[in-house]
């Protein structure tokens, strides 16, 4: 069947419309804090440790932009990480590199790294 010129000037725009919509949700976003799983990987200051002593941490506050994120120390992970040394940052500023995963709504650390790269 034959259209007329107006009628497909008419269709190419909303095809268009359509691919760009499936190309940008099949993009889609990252699954993190905001999309409810909270990002995989925090670098920022800390800004609270919470600790029963200097070695025995059992969470930490980092700062990323703007937004601060409650990280948990899992006491079964080895982090092969001095975690008396996280209130060392806290005094400097220095920032952390947290690797962590949501489990039950909460963020627990899977990794912890200087920022820089020194331990």
């Amino acid at each position: 069947m034959f259209r007329s010129r107006s009628s497909r000037l008419f269709t190419v725009p909303w095809l268009l419309l359509f691919a760009g919509m499936l190309v940008c949700g099949a993009c889609g976003g990252d699954s993190g804090a905001d999309g409810g799983g909270g990002p995989e990987e925090i670098t920022g200051p800390v800004v609270k440790v919470d600790a029963k002593s200097l070695g025995e941490v059992t969470s930490i506050e980092l700062k990323q932009r703007d937004k601060t994120f409650e990280i948990l120390i899992d006491p079964e992970i080895d982090y092969d990480y001095n975690l008396g040394h996280i209130s060392e940052h806290l005094s400097s500023g220095a920032p952390l590199r947290v690797e962590v995963e949501e489990r039950d709504g909460e963020l627990f650390a899977t990794s912890i790294s200087d920022a820089d790269g020194d331990h």
